[in-house]
């Protein structure tokens, strides 16, 4: 049986990645289908690079999660952004009333995570499909 990290931080020998068949081959390995990927060093970077080259004219309101990593949140307080943070349960399911709530108030990004791997709701999976088209979701699945 072999054994795969889910989440965390993985160690890869960051030289190997500077040649194209090395990192074709990394790229494989992590099963990406296209080479057109950015490494970053941390989810943390990744989020600020998100909202500072992608989304940032888009975004000045963040819905997150009340339960969340502090290094999470850094990004957004570094550009600057609002963040609001909304309920959950006993069970790290998103409290809909409130995200709903929240939501109706103005928002440009709701930001959830799918804790230990195991996705949220369906019910919350319909409810942000159905309002994709209003804000930005973005969906952290580490």
């Amino acid at each position: 049986m072999s054994q795969t990290e889910i989440g965390s931080e993985f160690s890869y020998n960051l030289r190997d990645l500077s040649y194209s068949s090395n990192k074709t081959a990394f790229l494989q390995h992590l099963n990406f289908k296209k080479e057109n990927c950015l490494f970053l060093n941390s989810g943390k970077a990744a989020i600020k690079f998100l909202f500072e080259k992608i989304l940032r004219s888009k975004t000045n309101r963040i819905l997150l999660l009340s339960y969340i990593c502090s290094s999470i949140i850094q990004p957004f307080m570094e550009l600057g952004m609002e963040c609001v943070f909304y309920n959950l349960d006993a069970h790290l399911n998103i409290d809909l009333w409130d995200l709903d709530r929240k939501l109706k108030e103005g928002t440009d990004a709701v930001y959830f995570i799918n804790y230990f791997g195991f996705p949220q709701p369906k019910a919350l999976q319909q409810y942000l499909l159905e309002n994709k088209d209003s804000v930005t979701i973005i969906e952290d699945c580490t």
